[in-house]
């Protein structure tokens, strides 16, 4: 929009020079010096434009340049399970899956104590990229969401135990509108 609009300006310039200067050589060199700075700008200005980094762009490269947990680290990554409104693939709907496992009803949570989830985190695709699935007693519950999926590909790829030691169900029930508070999961897996 900005070079357009010095164009324009160096074009209008240029005419006002011809209606009320003629063609006097020192005035014309004039208006070609001014056109000429204008114009040199709008370069300055289209470079800068150019060379300036993406933000989003940048964000991406520094999540994915997040460096590797050596064989020997140890640490945590706590996350919400993401998709957990969606139904599978099956049609089973993991929110009635979750309600389960969090009471402890069948056949989901059969005699199971709600308390000891057996969560497990499986590597999947999705729309051709890098996924991870939450399962909860085998069923799964949702997907680990997109910015954690770096450090869990860090930690499952380069340290040797990699296991969620925590998983708790959370929501469910209504708020105080009345209106159905959706049911989740909190995991933590250490490496």
């Amino acid at each position: 929009m900005f070079p357009i609009f010095l164009s324009l300006v160096a074009w209008a310039f240029l005419v006002v020079q011809f209606l009320f200067h003629g063609f006097r050589i020192i005035g014309f060199m004039e208006t070609l010096v001014i056109i000429a700075v204008l114009f040199v700008l709008i370069a300055i200005w289209s470079v800068r434009r150019l060379t300036r980094p993406n933000k989003k762009v940048v964000q991406s490269l520094q999540r994915a340049a997040a460096p590797a947990p050596a064989a020997n680290d140890s640490g945590t990554v706590t996350f919400r399970v993401a998709g957990v409104t969606f139904d599978n693939d099956d049609g089973t709907s993991r929110q009635e899956i979750l309600r389960a496992l969090k009471f402890g009803d069948a056949p989901y949570a059969e005699d199971l104590d709600p308390d000891d989830l057996d969560v497990t985190i499986e590597e999947t695709t999705w729309n051709g990229e890098l996924a991870y699935a939450v399962l909860a007693n085998g069923y799964q519950i949702g997907n680990v969401p997109k910015a954690s999926i770096t450090k869990v590909k860090n930690a499952k790829d380069h340290v040797a135990t990699c296991s969620v030691t925590s998983a708790r169900i959370i929501g469910g029930g209504k708020d105080e509108d009345g209106n159905r508070i959706s049911y989740g999961c909190e995991v933590t897996m250490e490496y």
